[in-house]
């Protein structure tokens, strides 16, 4: 019974993520729309440009991502 309500909450965690995304997605086109499509566009234009465009988006993200959670972790369980 408690792995099934594990895995109840992990689709429903997953089914979230992938609304938010979803969301995310939509406002930005709306919100950018041609100037989106012309900056990926000239970002990516050649292999190594879109290696390191890819992995500046990474890094900044993945940065971004630990201070949210250590910001929201408490103190005791972030060994950082």
């Amino acid at each position: 019974m408690n792995s099934t309500l594990v895995m109840i909450n992990l689709l429903g965690a997953v089914a979230l993520l992938l609304f938010g995304l979803a969301l995310v997605k939509d406002g930005a086109i709306r919100a950018l729309g041609a100037k989106l499509r012309t900056g990926l566009a000239s970002g990516t234009k050649g292999s190594l440009r879109a290696f390191e465009s890819g992995f500046v988006a990474t890094v900044a993200l993945q940065s971004s991502t630990a201070t949210a959670l250590k910001n929201n972790l408490p103190s005791d369980t972030w060994s950082g």
